[in-house]
């Protein structure tokens, strides 16, 4: 039996070659490109989030709050003040109450919930060196309940918060 003629055996492991690259190259540079563009998304957030920052006005009411809590409802404001170098918005808060037996509960929306005159959106922003007077709402507690913590979150970066110890 004869095999392939040298000449025909190197042309045939071209065109397998080629057609191989053909199809390899273009889901190569796909996944390349895509993974530079979410790695380049991921640390362009970090950085930003880098930049953001916010703390309780402690010159306002007790350490920064004002709270009135009477039945199963009450009210909590606070100042923030933004520190940092970027606009932040979107704020919502997690109570931390300590109950009769010493145990814990944690109440967040929607039994904590942010008055519409004193959110800040993207159009509105809470800017940086600005201050503002957050109002929220608080349902379902109980009148004996002590406040323990109050932290503060954003929607832009939802890493970064002020918490303030009562």
């Amino acid at each position: 039996m004869k095999g392939l003629s040298p000449l025909v055996s190197a042309v045939l492991l071209i065109m397998v070659t080629f057609s191989l690259a053909v199809i390899i190259i273009p889901w190569m540079i796909d996944m390349a490109l895509t993974t530079t563009n979410e790695t380049g998304s991921v640390i362009e957030q970090k950085v930003f989030c880098n930049k953001l920052a916010y703390d309780f006005d402690s010159e306002y009411g007790d350490n920064g709050i004002i709270y009135n809590f009477t039945g199963a409802n009450g009210t909590i404001k606070f100042k923030l003040i933004n520190t940092g170098l970027v606009n932040v918005y979107d704020f919502d808060a997690e109570l931390t109450f300590k109950k009769e037996d010493g145990s814990e509960v944690i109440k967040v929306y929607p039994d904590v919930m942010i008055t519409a005159e004193t959110q800040r959106g993207k159009t509105n922003p809470l800017r940086p060196g600005r201050e503002w007077i957050f109002e929220f709402d608080v349902f379902n507690i109980n009148a004996n309940w002590s406040l323990e913590k109050v932290k503060v979150l954003n929607g832009v970066c939802p890493s970064i918060t002020a918490s303030l110890e009562i």
